[in-house]
């Protein structure tokens, strides 16, 4: 970032220069009309005193009150004339002096400004650099998530998606890039299938959406439509106020095949004969067949969470501990 309107630039420089020569030149036209012409008049008058002064002196008693008078008027021009002279120059020097003088202020003014203008230039360089690099990590960070992350600006349009988001939604950098949210990110309620769309206003506003729904869809570019978990959160400024939102959320496509896979397992172990039941690290069961109900006879409902070992009454020929630690060791 530079700031053009504090340099001095060379047409500046030079129209700077030709004013100082104009003005130079001025000031020497002004030094000869106000020395030479009364000079030459002081001249011209010594000489035609010195031509005429035999004239006043053969008729001195004659012409004594004439030439008196004569004596007193060209002693009074010359005296003039001299202090004119004088003044002229005084002036002459105390406009030069002001003239340099001011030239060498303006300079030293220019080089201030220069400098100030260098050290604003090299801060403003020195903050950019900073928040460029700030930047890139912050980008590199949710970059490498493995969750797909939206950001949007204060209107809505998109300005930032990581690589995750670019796969889940089809949509890529360039083609999302400050497109609105709606269109990149729309999403539908799987159980009544209508659409989502106040999600970026009420999180922009600040609202708590806690309302949504427990099943959701994102509707992908080509139109296919996938199960995410979605989260988002307002972007705020230093001063607290809003400038966007980001959106984080990823497939459940995988999650939600295994769950229909584990309920598919259980019902088939669910109609063995015998009797099996699962229980977790703290001994307390997670799963009660039919087989262990008629086996035992405490239904699902009452055995699911209960200890195992308080359940059955189970007595073992040796401590609970050396037969887990056995079983850790060999499996």
């Amino acid at each position: 970032m530079t700031f053009k309107g504090t340099m001095v630039d060379k047409r500046r420089f030079f129209r700077n220069n030709i004013i100082d020569v104009g003005f130079v030149f001025f000031l020497l036209i002004l030094f000869s009309i106000g020395i030479l012409t009364p000079l030459f008049n002081f001249i011209r008058l010594q000489y035609e005193t010195s031509t005429n002064s035999h004239f006043r002196v053969v008729n001195v008693a004659k012409f004594n009150n004439a030439a008196n008078t004569d004596l007193q008027y060209s002693n009074v021009s010359n005296t003039v004339l001299v202090l004119v002279a004088i003044a002229v120059i005084a002036v002459f020097i105390i406009l030069t002096l002001l003239f340099w003088h001011e030239k060498a202020l303006r300079k030293r003014v220019e080089k201030k400004l220069m400098n100030y203008q260098e050290n604003l230039n090299k801060f403003f360089q020195e903050r950019t650099d900073e928040f460029k690099r700030s930047e890139r990590q912050w980008v590199s960070i949710l970059s490498s998530l493995a969750d797909a992350v939206i950001a949007t600006n204060e209107t809505g349009h998109i300005i930032f998606m990581n690589t995750i988001a670019e796969k889940t939604t089809g949509w890529s950098k360039s083609d999302a890039f400050h497109r609105p949210f709606l269109q990149i990110f729309k999403l539908l309620s799987e159980e009544h299938r209508q659409p989502l769309d106040d999600m970026f206003t009420r999180i922009f506003k600040g609202e708590n959406v806690t309302d949504l729904p427990v099943h959701i869809l994102l509707v992908k570019k080509n139109g296919d439509e996938i199960p995410i978990v979605c989260h988002g959160s307002q972007l705020k400024s230093e001063n607290g106020s809003s400038i966007g939102v980001v959106f984080v959320f990823y497939d459940n496509t995988k999650h939600r095949q295994n769950e229909l896979a584990l309920r598919n397992q259980a019902m088939l172990l669910n109609f063995a004969h015998d009797a099996i039941f699962v229980f977790d690290t703290d001994n307390k069961i997670t799963f009660w067949n039919r087989g262990a109900e008629e086996t035992y006879g405490w239904t699902s409902a009452e055995a699911v969470g209960r200890v195992i070992y308080d359940l059955l009454n189970t007595r073992y020929p040796t401590s609970q501990q050396n037969i887990k630690t056995e079983l850790e060791n060999t499996g």
